[in-house]
């Protein structure tokens, strides 16, 4: 898809857009040419990680945020015509009441502003551990598999719960919504699944 001009590219929100994967999809954004974009986070800077390029720093960086707590999210949200919703609390935190706030309400604020401030589409970055019960492996699976009776943890039950949050707000005041459930995203920046060798390549941990 060619790009727009400056003038006619639309608006859209990501929010958590400071962490590893939201800032990979606000540089593709900006670089579209095809999209103003905002962000909210609580991080107030970033900190690179392995195999980032520093011009990924300048153009995030380049896109002021928004605190999802200190004020009130619709303002982020006027004009826009899509939101992102990424921000998510750490999986590493085993604390169901912090991925509670974070996970289900969080999301829930989201969805009340969207409609408030009439956005056309939320896009809701799941993950394939709604799915997971902890046990039985994930091979083949589609997005008839229902979830599981018992989650694992406090990440896997809170985003199964906003997940249902996100997809029956679908089509109430004319805001059309859809959730990814990417399994463990990993590439330059991955502090978790990634390494860097000499020469700057990214390889996944075995």
């Amino acid at each position: 898809m060619g790009s727009q001009r400056d003038d006619e590219a639309r608006w859209c929100a990501v929010t958590g857009g400071r962490g590893f994967m939201a800032r990979h999809l606000v540089a593709a954004l900006l670089h579209s040419g095809e999209w103003h974009v905002r962000v909210t986070d609580l991080a107030p800077t970033i900190v690179l990680g392995p195999g980032e390029n520093e011009n990924l720093l300048v153009d995030v960086m380049a896109v002021p945020s928004i605190s999802p707590w200190t004020l009130n999210i619709c303002p982020a949200f006027e004009g826009v015509d899509v939101v992102f919703h990424t921000a998510a609390a750490d999986p590493g935190k085993n604390n169901l009441q912090l991925h509670y706030k974070v996970n289900v309400e969080g999301t829930k604020s989201i969805i009340d502003a969207c409609r408030i401030c009439r956005v056309k589409r939320l896009i809701y970055t799941s993950s394939n551990a709604v799915v997971f019960d902890g046990v039985h492996g994930l091979f083949n699976v589609n997005e008839s598999l229902r979830y599981p009776d018992k989650f694992p943890d406090a990440y896997a039950q809170t985003k199964a719960e906003a997940e249902k949050l996100v997809m029956k707000a679908n089509g109430i005041d004319d805001l059309l919504t859809c959730c990814i459930r990417p399994g463990s995203i990993f590439g330059p920046g991955d502090k978790l699944l990634s390494t860097m060798d000499r020469y700057g390549r990214t390889h996944v941990r075995k």
